[in-house]
């Protein structure tokens, strides 16, 4: 009787463990759920001037699939998805307004900070950072009397490294600090507003490589292809929304010399320039593919068929082909082919797009396809310099 018991137990343990329709339940609703996922991704979508402005096409290319992937789940029903993307490229057509930064002098320390003299060797500073933060307001009150409320400034000043009363000239260290200021009820204080102001320091241009050379940029080195990675590095935890004006050193030619200049940046899915935008806006297709759970671009080459391309075919009457196309049989006539609508592509993209004759070159195809209703459709082909045909993929 015992052994009988545990021999029920046995069973009912195996049968409580193990459901095959439960796993099959799920996996279902899995389908379910990532079908229902890629229905709901459009044929169009706009990003509006107002979430992201890119400085240039390229940082479109590189940031779109970010917002993408924020924006839709990739899974194995979304290969091969095209997303006809409109957004708001910003070319600087001036540069965001800022005073020329305050770099104290001599006498500015010699009044308001320490000269330190051996012989006629003299070094200049204040003694610590809190020192500087409560004098170099009083200088710049001085300074800059005549101007009004919401002046804002940058201070450039020198601060002693671990002073100590008998310092001897081989300890001597000065440290380079930028600190913005501006001027409330008459009188100046440190500034923590927004944009957060930062002046690059000799050693930021020395961490970017190239820049460092001569501690500028220019156009060999231009800003905009260093700041957005040093903005992610200087504010790793910027929250979307978080601004910062870089000021820097820039050299502008023999006639202007090295100068100083500001860019504007913004925490949004990257870190984007903020710019003035001339009110239009730049329009691209990608083609995203479902690799590894994510949105990654392919540049392949999108082609919405027009009237014209119909016409190659004889299609142009309808602007479109049909359901009997879908099938093997004879294009042009007399010639055997596995697919019409593939030999008919071919003859338009050979005929009207030859400049996408390229070894590998990707393509993909819109056009009109009719099957009790006329929807728009696409192919994805790709070159075959072999055969020089369009190899549907």
């Amino acid at each position: 009787m015992k052994k009988s018991f545990l021999y029920i137990i046995a069973i009912a343990a195996t049968l409580f463990s193990c459901d095959p329709y439960k796993d099959l339940h799920d996996e279902a609703n899995k389908n379910i759920a990532d079908q229902r996922d890629n229905d709901a991704i459009p044929t169009a979508l706009t990003i509006s001037d107002e979430d992201t402005v890119f400085a240039t096409v390229e940082n479109a290319q590189k940031g779109i699939p970010s917002i993408l992937s924020d924006m839709y789940a990739a899974n194995h029903y979304t290969d091969g998805k095209i997303i006809e993307v409109t957004y708001s490229v910003g070319t600087l057509v001036e540069e965001p307004e800022f005073n020329e930064p305050y770099t104290l002098s001599q006498d500015d320390y010699k009044k308001f900070g320490l000269e330190l003299c051996f012989g006629d060797n003299c070094y200049y500073g204040f003694e610590s950072k809190s020192i500087a933060l409560d004098t170099v307001n009083i200088l710049l009150d001085s300074v800059y009397a005549a101007e009004e409320d919401g002046f804002l400034v940058m201070s450039v000043y020198d601060v002693f490294v671990d002073y100590t009363d008998g310092l001897i000239e081989d300890a001597v260290e000065l440290e380079r600090v930028h600190t913005a200021y501006i001027k409330e009820e008459g009188e100046f204080v440190v500034y923590e507003g927004s944009p957060e102001l930062y002046m690059l320091y000799a050693e930021d241009y020395d961490e970017m490589g190239s820049p460092g050379k001569y501690n500028n940029f220019s156009s060999s080195d231009a800003p905009e292809n260093y700041l957005p990675q040093f903005a992610a590095k200087y504010a790793p935890y910027a929250q979307e929304g978080h601004t910062i004006q870089f000021l820097f050193k820039y050299y502008a030619g023999r006639d202007l010399g090295t100068i100083t200049k500001s860019m504007v940046y913004t925490k949004s899915t990257a870190w984007d320039q903020v710019a003035p935008l001339y009110g239009q806006q730049n329009m691209d297709k990608f083609k995203y593919k479902a690799e590894e759970n994510s949105w990654k671009v392919s540049l392949a080459v999108v082609v919405t068929l027009t009237g014209a391309d119909y016409a190659v075919t004889g299609d142009e009457q309808y602007s479109n082909f049909g359901y009997y196309d879908n099938v093997a049989g004879e294009y042009p006539e007399g010639t055997p082919v596995d697919n019409i609508i593939d030999a008919k592509i071919n003859h338009i993209l050979n005929e009207n797009y030859p400049q996408h004759k390229v070894a590998d070159q990707e393509v993909t195809v819109f056009y009109n396809y009719y099957d009790n209703g006329t929807n728009e459709v696409s192919r994805n082909y790709i070159y075959d310099a072999g055969s020089e045909t369009f190899v549907r993929q």
